[in-house]
């Protein structure tokens, strides 16, 4: 599989959202930015953990053509009244876990 990067394309911080959204077109987000780790959704609370991915750059790609569309090197990992512990600690022992066998390879 070949990935293809657009030119000029940003980096953007990728938040996972403790709930599905049934939509998958564009959004004008300019409106709804999020700053900082309090937000809410439906009237109910979010509260978001930042993981760096030290090093690392997530992407996300168009479906049918495999470009890609956005990067990323934070993920905002959101839950429901408090931040989702266990998917960011997750992610810290997927990174570590990644960067050891880097160096040994």
């Amino acid at each position: 599989m070949t990935f293809r990067v657009n030119p000029g394309n940003s980096q953007n911080t990728c938040h996972i959202l403790p709930c599905k959204i049934n939509y998958d077109g564009a959004v004008d987000t300019t409106n709804f930015a999020v700053s900082g780790s309090q937000a809410s959704f439906r009237g109910r609370p979010l509260v978001g953990r930042t993981v760096d991915l030290h090093g690392y750059t997530g992407v996300v790609l168009e479906p049918d053509t495999h470009r890609v569309a956005r990067k990323f090197d934070t993920l905002t990992v959101w839950g429901h009244g408090v931040a989702d512990q266990d998917t960011a600690d997750r992610l810290q022992e997927l990174l570590t876990v990644s960067r050891a066998l880097s160096k040994t390879s």
